[in-house]
């Protein structure tokens, strides 16, 4: 009967702090640059429990990202990014990792997993399972490339996904899989 989601879409110049306070999930999809104060923001938010979502895409600075979100691996970011790679990879394939977030997936036969086709995906220093780090997925290639890390920071937890929130790397967030997935993050 409630209403599962309500969703705010936001631009830089329409960020309010108070209002994204009372946010579970923030999302930051393609987003070119995150300035310090904004930064700082996220951090507390997650530190606090928030979620956060990010999603590569071409618009991204990685270096901007890797020294202010990544930053020597004590910030938000689960691992540093390397650049976009071009594909093609053929499939996502979930690991499995106890209280995963993408524990559904793992459900769904690996045959209609291995229907997912990834044009780019941004490669990252694919980090070592720790406590606060882990891989939840990779896509199906020679390289077993992240697609999908998480990372625990304070209460809360930030999920990386290596391609776009939509069609302009792969046909992910078309497949019902990409729904579930992040509808269980």
């Amino acid at each position: 009967g409630a209403e599962p989601w309500h969703t705010t879409h936001v631009t830089e110049g329409e960020w309010d702090p108070v209002k994204n306070a009372a946010a579970d999930e923030i999302v930051l999809a393609n987003v070119a640059s995150i300035p310090p104060e904004r930064v700082k923001e996220l951090e507390r938010l997650v530190s606090n429990g928030a979620g956060l979502m990010i999603f590569c895409g071409e618009l991204m600075d990685t270096t901007s990202y890797n020294d202010r979100l990544y930053a020597d691996g004590k910030g938000l970011l689960p691992a540093k990014l390397d650049g976009a790679v071009d594909g093609p990879v053929n499939g996502l394939v979930v690991e499995s990792v106890q209280n995963s977030p993408l524990d559904l997936l793992s459900k769904i036969a690996p045959a209609a997993l291995a229907n997912v086709r990834i044009n780019r995906y941004m490669s990252v220093d694919d980090p070592k399972n720790s406590a606060d780090v882990r891989v939840l997925a990779r896509w199906n290639n020679s390289q077993s490339a992240p697609a999908v890390i998480e990372k625990r920071f304070g209460r809360g937890r930030v999920l990386l996904c290596t391609v776009t929130a939509d069609k302009a790397w792969s046909d992910w967030p078309i497949d019902p899989s990409f729904v579930l997935a992040t509808r269980a993050a």
